[in-house]
């Protein structure tokens, strides 16, 4: 028992350990002038950043069939702001819905493109 115990630790310690790496990279455009750029990784999580700068923020996301959602909250340090972006990923077209306290909540069609890494 205490053999599979250890075995078992030091398997979760390896993976704990395991490096994640861009899965790929959806560059999509709306109404803003800014491009909005999502990279999953493989430990799904998904980075935040506009006009291919650094990330901004970071989230889980989650991708089913053709469906890529991802939900930032907190956004920019601020509580209750978030960012929730869903699109499908065959035909490029979705949605971006905001709520940026003071502003009220508002959404806007997207179109995605998608780059391998």
């Amino acid at each position: 028992m205490r053999q599979t115990v250890t075995s078992a630790l030091a398997i979760g310690l390896v993976l704990a350990c395991t490096p994640s790496w861009a899965v790929s990279r959806y560059e999509c455009k709306g109404l803003a002038s800014d491009t909005i750029v999502l990279t999953p990784y493989s430990d799904g999580n998904v980075t935040l950043s506009f006009n291919k700068g650094e990330p901004a923020e970071k989230a889980v996301f989650v991708h089913k069939a053709n469906v890529f959602t991802a939900e930032f909250q907190n956004v920019g340090g601020q509580p209750g702001a978030s960012l929730i972006y869903i699109f499908d990923t065959l035909t490029n077209n979705g949605y971006e819905f905001g709520h940026l306290p003071p502003r009220p909540a508002a959404a806007a069609k997207i179109t995605c493109w998608w780059f391998e890494r």
